[in-house]
Formats: C-alpha cells, structure tokens, sequence
C-alpha cells in the first residue's frame, strides 16, 4: 500500500492494520473454495459473474477511497467489502439452465471442486511467488518498483481472464473434443490479437507516462517491458485451463497446478543472481514454461477423451 501511495507513513501500518489484512488473506481462501467449487460443479455462469463483482467492486471503491483518505484500513475494508458481495452471490445465486446437482454424485463433486482448486492455487503460487522471493532478497524500495512494473504488465491479463471465462463458460463436457479445440483456438487467436495491442499500447504508455506522472518509478519501466512477452504468452495458459476444466478431468488440473508451484522455485536462483531484473526475467521464463506444460496437458486430455 505504501508503494503505491507514497504520502503513507509506515507507522499507519497498526497491529489492528496487519491483522485485518491477515484475516482479509483468510477471506480470501474461503471465497476461492466457494467459487472453485462453483466452477467445479459446472455453474459457469455464477463463477463467471463471482468473479467479475469481485474484480469491478475493489477498484471501484478502493481506489478512490486509497487516493482521498490515504488510509490502508479503509482501502482493505474495501477490499472486504468486494470478497464479501462476490462470495455471497456466489452462495446464494440459484442456477437457471444449468445441470441439477441432484445428477452429479457427492464424490464427483469432491474430485472435480478440489480439482479445480489445485489448478487455481498452483497458478496463484505462480503469479505471486516473485513479490514474496523479492521481499526476502531485496530491499523494500526495488520491491516497490517491481509491485508497480507487474500490475500494469498485468493489465494484459483483464483480457485474457474474460476470455478464459468465455471458453469455461462455452465448452461442457458432452462436446466433443474437436469443438473444444476449435473454441480453444480461436480464443488464443484472439487474445494474441488483441492482448498484443494491449502489450503494444502498454509498453508506449508506460514509456511515456510513467516519468510524467509517476518520475519516483522510471525504473519499473524496462521491469515492464521485459515481463510483458511472457504475461501475453501466459493468456493462452489461463484459457487452456479453463478449457481442461469443462471436460471433467480430475488429474489435468492437479498436474498443472503441481507443476505451476514446482516453476514458482525458479524465482530465486534468478533474484539471488539479478535482483528485480531477474524477477522480471524470471516471471517472463515460467509464465512461458507453465503455458508449455498447460499446452502438453491439454494435448493429453484431448486424445484420451
């Protein structure tokens, strides 16, 4: 928070401020078990919309409130705020044309929620081992720049997660495996086509703005554009996923989500030699590795349906 806001003085970080931060870490595992077994079960629709409350509600409310208060209580009770809406919604939302639960036996529902949390929590490992390597290594100054440099090379990812969303929400598991890969396809056509742009505009914007309105972090500049290639190139990786999803494969999922944690170990040997350069470079290397490991998965499944 005090990255991103720079007025913020170390000591507003209070006990009451940790452990409301703390117990927001809690919230946020729960709201993943709720909406991972939504995605589970199939209720594509309700996960979908889960997950977009979430996502518009926190920056809606958040950012305006970090810019007029400076406060990061107020800010995480914002974010408390956008857990809770998505979380409830996805709890009490009745399915309209959807499968009845009543037809999946208890034990298929186990094996496929747990499934997709393992494929989600790897990812996650994934996106956020380089802050938490970088803030044993590092001082907390580059750690500020690199948390500025991921999320906007991260802006890609606004794209590539609806279309994810799309493929999950399209495909189901009585389609046959030739639509599933044609859908595929032309999802990752689009996200290379249009995430490319957004790299493109990204990378311009950054160059030209960031000394204009953000000069304290020039330096999170060639972090973006050294991370940018492998956030496009990980699209694919988030649509593959959700595509394995559809087709009710229990051990595709856990596998990627293995081995997604397994590359996060990559992050130090690169920040132990290269600092926040390395974690750039790093981040750049294993979104290519997991989207190549999600490609091969993927290649599995679809020949032994």
């Amino acid at each position: 928070m005090s990255v991103a806001f720079p007025t913020l003085k170390a000591g507003l970080f209070t006990r009451s401020t940790v452990l409301l931060i703390a117990l927001g870490g809690a919230f946020v595992l729960f709201n993943l078990v709720v909406l991972r077994t939504r995605q589970g079960l199939g209720h594509s629709r309700i996960f979908r919309d889960s997950w977009f409350l979430q996502s518009i509600t926190f920056p809606v409310l958040g950012i305006p409130v970090a810019l007029l208060t400076d406060s990061p209580t107020l800010v995480a009770v914002c974010w408390y705020l956008a857990l809770t809406l998505s979380t409830l919604y996805a709890m009490t939302k009745k399915m309209h044309h959807e499968r009845a639960v009543s037809q999946i036996s208890s034990r298929r529902i186990v094996a496929t929620s747990l499934a997709a949390h393992a494929g989600s929590v790897g990812q996650q490992i994934l996106f956020r081992g380089d802050v938490v390597v970088l803030g044993f290594l590092v001082s907390a100054s580059s750690v500020g720049i690199y948390s500025i440099a991921m999320p906007i090379a991260g802006l890609i990812w606004v794209f590539s997660e609806a279309l994810s969303l799309l493929a999950f929400d399209t495909g189901t598991r009585r389609e046959s495996s030739l639509d599933r890969q044609r859908n595929r396809r032309n999802l990752v056509a689009t996200n290379f086509k249009y995430g490319g742009l957004g790299a493109v505009l990204i990378a311009a914007g950054s160059w030209f703005l960031i000394p204009v309105f953000l000069p304290q972090y020039v330096d999170a500049i060639p972090l973006i554009l050294i991370l940018l290639p492998g956030v496009l190139i990980q699209g694919w990786a988030r649509i593959g996923l959700s595509s394995i999803l559809t087709t009710g494969s229990v051990g595709a999922p856990i596998t990627i989500g293995a081995l997604s944690a397994l590359l996060s170990t990559l992050y130090i040997p690169f920040v132990v030699l290269w600092g926040v350069i390395g974690a750039a470079a790093a981040s750049t290397l294993i979104y290519v590795l997991q989207t190549l490991v999600v490609a091969a998965v993927t290649r599995y499944v679809s020949k032994h349906l």
